[in-house]
């Protein structure tokens, strides 16, 4: 026999007692469950060598793309960026270019990782229930799992992490400055993320950790002992790719941490070993030498001038010789470490196991074992045979670890094939076995050694069971795992057969068979408590239903776990044996129980008989059709007795007999989809209206996000127009006064500083030019109704024009004035233009089309121009509102709704179902408890013999010696004369006369004991049996008469008693069954609780977060418009302080435009401005300005409280008169700690309102110097200068252009003030923002939320919860079963507990005889007195305790299946002196 046949034989041989080795192996309850998912996992065939390496190539690149990205790399110009967008897709590091990108990869990798999860725990669940997962889902399944926690695991960890370059910020290093647009919805994103890192990362390890190669001899280069190398090797390259992004800022701390952990990490190869071959250690050493090697260019490029070109070459060129010389020395060095653990190597002779060399054959070796196949042909002729180096000498080993390394030089393909190679590393493994024999790694070793090169199972056994015993880690525990349940799936195919026809051994099968068993004595257990209270007077109701519900519980968890092995091993007699019992014992099925122990007795016979091989085992049960008829009844789902049961050749297969009550059950588990009607439908629709509503509301809520953050920018651009517009009507002003100074119609004071020169006059001009014309475009494009548009394009706005003329003396005058009916864009239009002009070098200032422009921008831009930019702005503004307001209406109809509805179909179907479930439960449990107390008696020591049966079932062949009919005949006949001497009747001796045992045993049957027969006992006493007399026949006549009269009255009165009796009896039981009822309509306790917590907690689910996402959709679609008010009045109150430093600025200069005629003054309609609705500022009356600064200084006040306080506050309690301004709402703007406080109050120096170099203009602010404090100094210096200028007499004080309270105020408007304004708008502007950004970021957190929520609920908690209720429907039908009442009908004399009498045998039964002498004993023409029953169930009382249980021992020893039928069918002796009544 050669060696490999040997070692064949041997797995063969050890097979049988290889699960008897692996009894002792238990797992906790943690270690099963993370075990089961790892070993679906580990079941799946490995990918091919190829694939492992192209593995480490594309992991070690992704390691190189932190060094790469983060070191400045001593590349330049298109090869970086080349290389970069290389390792930017390959690590996806591309996706933080782009919020969606990022979005969108993290979404789809987080949800495949989740998949993948959810495979896992999916398949593990189908492999526990023996269901087989189709294999296409399993092979996807392994791939993805390979790729996720490989190839594609640093890629995700970059998606992943992508957001938290937002938050790893530094403003004073450039480096860090994101490539994101980050907002507020970042930290949803960075939430998101991080979560499905944490997922990604614990799977991936998790997964990794426990990974191992089984088969170390086909493995290939990477054949792994242990996962804790790669584990190591994901955990240390997500670290520096989370530590490369967060400290990117800092490059020589990347480079130190990265150096570092790669450069100790790649001696963990070169150390320890971790995989089989040596090869494979050297080249993983090699590529984290590499990646060390790339980290050390961090050095280089902070420490040397990255400008100088040969630098750049020599950095470069010191990488590639750090990765040829390092890498390759690491290589070199790991590989020959390797080698020299080795106990032996190929050039060597095999050393003996003692010590010596092995002399004999294998000290020559055929050459070609040697020398590569490419010199073999040269050598040819040469050589034939080579001398091989002496073997080495074996030294005894210090530690496992030099043990598991000793034997690798099985890796070598032709060593592993010669017998005394294998002998030399057994020897090495007993070796250590013996000094390490508490090591459980040691005992691994072993096991691993055996599973890969010799396969014996029985050693391998061995090995794992002793590797249990010795406290294993958790790995190791897992390897034991996966060791074991590998040789149990090879036991169950390769000797499958074998284990059919004696019972299957393995560990998973004993462990199984232990809990179905454990079960079936638990639900016996129950359902024996629960007979035994049934027996007693007060009953406790809740006790006895708990305990008929946990019988009932046991026994399906028992049935099912028998079902399932059944599948597997359909012809093991244990199996149908104790399936057999567990149906004989529960629900009385006798008829399959009988069947099954039948087919399990000739299955043994048969085996027996014929001695069979285990090959032909299968054929003979296959013969029988018993296995597929088996197989298809245990995939069944209901009750086992309803179904097909296979019996074998020569068993007659008897009709079955109908139950009552299992109809019901059948057609329950038949549909048991649809036990609740349209439950799945219901669920369903449910659900999808949630999902829907809660998708349209984030739709709808987001579309409203979107298009009221447009409108901010639209109100806001309305409001710079607006503020433009009147900045050119004072740079207008301005003009004209340098244009009146350059004609000399002007001459300027002396400290006047505030006014610009005309170069800057112009050019602001040109600028508010530009701002006006590219507002009003960018609101023309964002409008979207018809409304708005009609704002735009209709022609409402009386637009003045004016025809100018100019005199002999070079004066300007107004020739005529008239209005004209245009639309917004014509007027702001014109407006852009005539500013543009004006700013223009062509503009020619004395032209008459010059006066008529200025004319033109004077009377319309104040009144009529603003007036109609702040209508449109007012109707953008509430535009947005009324959206606003629309989508809260549509989200709360939609959202309640949503929730109500479904909820009460919900709700209503649960309660229906449960009060259904009630009533049945009610009507069976009292059907039950009215059941008489005898029958349970009956039903409890049927329950009693079996566990006598179980104690008797290995002594079955004397309980067969005892079953002896003569003996049960003697017996019967000495304990029926005992018992007729006990009740004072005839002895067997006068029973034989005939004629006077039957007279006088009538007469005792009839007739009292104590009514006195005197006649009869003197003629008896007399001893003469001749013929009365005359006297005596007629004194027997008057007595016979006198007796009958007595009976007559007798049983008259007796009867009337006996009605009322049975009346009163009548009344009585019906009010114990109505009391009874009411008790038992009072349980509840048979839905178990966990229903109701599941149910509170799934509508919990699907109502509190859904709705908590609808009153969030509602309240962030209410205060994304809070700010646009306020927005508007910001910048309305700018446009009135333009407006005042105008008018200031008029009082102080007398302007050439003289005052109109009063048919020129025109009223704008549609102005609700206080201060002035019509062209009358058209004047030079400086009376007419003060009075109208003096409106504008009260309309400030009260329009700056109700900006900075809001519209509700105590504070802002006075209107504007400003009909639109005084219906808008506004919210408070200053808050504590907030930006505008900051504005408004902060010390500052200087505010900036068009340039930087503003602040270095000297009087910037003319009577003001240093620092201030906010922009409220800067207002108060502005109204006091105003209140000045309000209260001074124009009479006595002509103001000029150089008094401190004109320049304070037109200074205040060009510079700081009006940049403290535009900063304040921003602010606010910044605040909606961030409040939007807020909002949404709420709303997709429980969107997210609200989703998952309500999937939990709705799957998780509301559908699953059916499965109760119908556990608890399947109990009442089964419940129904037990009724002892239930299958009456189908049994014998001894009551509803008895057994069917077509299952005992065809000898005559005593007990069937006294039914038949009761029911003769009945049909007599007078009733029987109730003392005579009595006394005739006294009669037969002690004799059929003892003579039923005689035959029920025989009968349980036949439906065991361990006595022949024959013994018990044989005729039963009748003795002559009893009349056995015809059938």
């Amino acid at each position: 026999m050669s060696f490999d046949e040997e070692k064949r034989s041997t797995s063969t041989n050890s097979t049988t007692s290889t699960n008897q080795q692996l009894n002792v192996v238990r797992f906790n309850a943690f270690d099963e469950i993370l075990f089961s998912m790892l070993y679906t996992f580990h079941k799946e065939p490995r990918f091919s060598q190829i694939f492992q390496v192209l593995e480490l190539i594309i992991m070690t690149i992704q390691n190189l793309l932190v060094a790469y990205t983060r070191l400045d790399w001593p590349l330049r110009g298109r090869a970086y960026q080349l290389i970069y967008d290389f390792f930017s897709y390959i690590g996806f590091t591309i996706t933080w270019t782009n919020n969606t990108t990022l979005l969108v990869m993290t979404l789809i990798i987080g949800i495949i990782a989740l998949i993948m999860l959810i495979g896992i725990i999916f398949c593990t669940l189908m492999n526990k229930r023996g269901a087989g997962v189709v294999p296409i889902i399993a092979k996807i399944i392994n791939i993805g799992v390979i790729l996720l926690t490989g190839i594609f695991f640093i890629p995700s960890i970059n998606v992943f992490i992508g957001s938290f370059m937002c938050y790893s910020t530094f403003l004073d290093n450039t480096r860090t400055l994101p490539t994101l647009t980050c907002g507020g919805t970042r930290i949803v994103m960075l939430i998101v993320g991080i979560f499905f890192l944490i997922i990604l990362t614990i799977f991936s390890l998790i997964l990794r950790l426990f990974n191992f190669d089984q088969d170390h001899k086909k493995g290939g280069l990477f054949t792994l002992q242990t996962g804790l190398f790669f584990t190591l090797f994901l955990f240390i390259s997500e670290s520096l790719s989370i530590y490369g992004l967060g400290l990117r800022g800092y490059p020589i701390a990347i480079t130190i941490i990265g150096m570092v952990a790669f450069m100790l990490f790649a001696l963990y190869p070169l150390v320890l070993q971790p995989f089989f071959k040596p090869i494979g250690n050297a080249i993983w050493g090699c590529s984290l030498q590499i990646v060390s090697a790339s980290y050390t260019m961090g050095l280089f490029t902070r420490f040397l001038d990255q400008n100088v070109t040969w630098i750049l070459v020599i950095e470069n060129a010191q990488f590639f010789i750090q990765c040829i010389v390092l890498g390759g020395l690491n290589a070199f060095f790991t590989y020959k470490r390797g080698r020299r653990l080795w106990a032996m190597r190929e050039d060597e002779q095999i050393p003996s196991p003692l010590g010596g060399a092995k002399q004999g054959t294998y000290n020559e070796r055929p050459i070609k074992h040697i020398y590569p196949a490419a010199s073999q042909e040269q050598l040819k002729n040469k050589f034939k045979i080579i001398k091989l180096k002496p073997a080495p000498v074996l030294h005894k080993y210090q530690s496992v670890f030099e043990c598991e390394n000793a034997i690798k030089f099985l890796s070598v393909k032709y060593l592993r094939r010669q017998k005394d190679a294998i002998i030399l590393a057994e020897s090495i493994l007993n070796q250590g076995q013996k000094k390490f024999a508490s090591s459980s790694t040691m005992w691994i070793s072993i096991a691993l050694y055996h599973s890969s090169f010799t396969h014996n199972k029985f050693k391998m056994a061995e090995a794992v069971r002793a590797a249990k015993q010795n406290v294993p880690n958790i790995i190791e525990r897992w390897v034991v795992y996966s060791l074991m349940h590998d040789l149990e799936r090879e036991s169950q195919q390769g000797q499958g057969n074998q284990n059919k026809g004696q019972g299957a051994q393995g560990v998973a099968y004993r462990l199984n068979y232990a809990k179905a068993t454990k079960f079936h004595d638990y639900s016996k257990a129950y359902l024996s408590q629960a007979y035994s209270m049934l027996q007693r007077d007060n009953l406790d109701l809740n006790k006895i239903m708990q305990f008929f519900d946990k019988a009932i519980k046991y026994e399906k968890e028992s049935r099912e776990i028998f079902e399932s092995l059944l599948k597997l091993h359909p012809a093991s007699t244990q199996l149908l044996r104790a399936y057999g019992a567990l149906l004989r014992d529960i629900y009385r099925d006798d008829e399959t129980a009988r069947h099954l122990f039948n087919e399990a007795t000739t299955i043994e016979e048969e085996i027996a008989d014929q001695n069979l091989h285990s090959d032909e085992i299968a054929s003979v049960a296959s013969k029988n059709n018993s296995n597929a008829k088996l197989s298809s009844h245990f995939e069944s789902q209901g009750k086992n007795s309803q179904n097909t049961v296979p019996i074998s050749s020569g068993t007659k297969r008897k009709k079955k007999k109908k139950k009552k009550g299992s109809k019901a059950l059948i057609e329950l588990e038949k549909d048991q989809k649809n036990f609740i009607p349209g439950f799945h439908e219901l669920i369903l629709g449910c659900a999808l209206i949630v999902f829907s509503v809660l998708i349209a509301t984030y739709i709808l809520v987001t579309y409203n996000f979107s298009q009221c953050k447009a409108v901010v920018q639209t109100i806001n651009q309305c409001a710079e127009s607006m503020v433009a517009f009147n900045e050119v009507f004072c740079y207008i002003l301005y003009y004209t006064v340098k244009r009146d100074e350059e004609l000399g119609n002007f001459i300027p004071p002396e400290k006047m500083v505030f006014i610009h020169d005309m170069p800057n006059i112009k050019r602001i001009l040109t600028e508010d030019s530009h701002i006006i014309s590219q507002a009003i475009l960018n609101a023309y494009s964002a409008s979207a109704k018809e409304s708005l548009f009609g704002l735009f394009e209709n022609s409402y706005i009386d637009t003045i024009y004016t025809e100018m003329k100019i005199s002999d003396q070079g004066e300007e005058f107004v020739g005529k004035m008239w209005q004209k009916k245009d639309n917004l864009i014509d007027l702001v239009g014109s407006i852009a233009i005539y500013s543009r002009d004006i700013g223009a070098q062509y503009f020619q200032t004395l032209a008459v089309k010059s006066f008529r422009i200025l004319y033109y921008m004077r009377q319309n831009i104040p009144v009529i121009g603003t007036e109609a930019v702040k209508r449109l702005t007012l109707a953008f503004s509430l535009d947005s509102k009324n959206s606003s307001n629309v989508t809260v209406i549509i989200c709360a109809i939609l959202g309640f709704s949503a929730q109500i509805i479904p909820i009460i179909i919900n709700a209503l179907s649960f309660y229906l179902t449960i009060k259904r479930l009630s009533k049945d439960r009610h009507e069976i449990f009292l059907k039950l408890c009215l059941a008489p107390k005898t029958e349970y008696q009956m039903l409890k020591k049927r329950l009693d013999d079996t566990y006598k049966q179980d104690d008797e079932e290995d002594n079955t062949s004397s309980i067969t010696d005892q079953s002896n009919p003569n003996q049960i005949i003697q017996k019967s006949n000495i304990n029926n004369n005992s018992i007729i001497a006990n009740n004072n009747v005839m002895t067997p001796d006068q029973l034989k006369q005939p004629n006077l045992a039957n007279s006088q045993y009538n007469m005792n049957l009839f007739f009292p004991s104590s009514q006195p027969l005197s006649i009869q006992q003197q003629m008896l006493s007399s001893g003469g049996l001749g013929s009365p007399t005359n006297n005596q026949l007629a004194a027997m006549s008057m007595q016979a008469n006198t007796v009958q009269a007595q009976e007559q009255e007798v049983d008259q009165d007796q009867k009337e008693l006996e009605e009322e009796e049975q009346e009163r009896e009548k009344v009585e039981e019906e009010e114990r069954k109505e009391e009874l009822k009411k008790r038992i309509d009072k349980i509840s306790n048979f839905i178990p609780i966990t229903f109701y917590i599941q149910l509170l907690i799934g509508f919990g689910l699907i109502i509190i977060l859904p709705l908590s996402f609808t009153i969030v959709a509602i309240v962030s679609s209410l205060e994304v418009v809070t700010y646009n008010n306020a927005i508007f009045m910001a910048e309305y109150r700018t446009v009135i302080l333009s407006l005042s430093s105008t008018l200031a600025v008029q009082i102080g200069y007398k302007s050439p435009v003289n005052q109109i005629d009063q048919q020129y003054i025109y009223q704008c309609e549609f102005s609700t401005n206080p201060i002035w609705d019509d062209n009358s500022h058209m004047t030079n009356d400086p009376v007419f300005f003060q009075e109208k600064l003096g409106l504008a200084n009260t309309f400030l006040s009260i329009l700056t409280k109700r900006l900075l306080y809001g519209s509700k506050s105590d504070i802002a309690d006075k209107v504007t008169g400003d009909s639109q301004l005084d219906d808008l709402e506004s919210p408070r703007t200053l808050h504590k700690n907030s930006l505008t406080q900051q504005i408004q109050f902060d010390a500052r120096d200087c505010f900036v309102n068009r340039n930087e170099t503003e602040c270095d203009i000297p009087h910037r602010i003319y009577s003001l110097e240093g620092s201030y404090n906010g922009l409220e100094a800067l207002y108060g210096r502005f109204i006091q200068s105003i209140i000045q200028l309000v209260q001074m007499n124009l009479s006595e004080i002509k103001p000029d252009l150089g008094s401190t309270a004109i320049q304070d105020i037109g200074s205040l408007m060009m510079y700081d003030f009006k940049g403290g304004l535009k900063e304040y708008v921003k602010a606010l502007i910044q605040e909606q923002t961030y409040l939007m950004n807020q909002m949404q970021s709420l709303q997709i957190t429980f969107f997210v939320l609200g989703i998952v929520s309500c999937i939990l609920g709705y799957y998780g908690c509301l559908y699953r919860i059916r499965e109760l209720l119908y556990t608890v429907a399947e109990g009442t039908n089964k419940m129904n079963e037990l009724d002892p009442g239930n299958d009456a009908s189908d049994r014998i004399g001894m009551g509803a507990a008895a057994y069917k009498e077509e299952y005992s045998c065809d000898c005559q039964r005593m007990d069937l005889y006294h039914q038949k002498i009761c029911n003769s004993a009945r049909s007599k023409i007078r009733p029987v007195p109730t003392s005579v029953s009595q006394d005739l169930i006294q009669l037969f009382a002690s004799w059929m305790n003892e003579h039923a249980s005689k035959i029920d021992r025989e009968l349980a020893a036949l439906l065991i299946g361990k006595a022949p039928e024959s013994e018990l069918e044989r005729n039963m002796a009748i003795p002559p002196y009893m009349t056995v009544p015809k059938k």
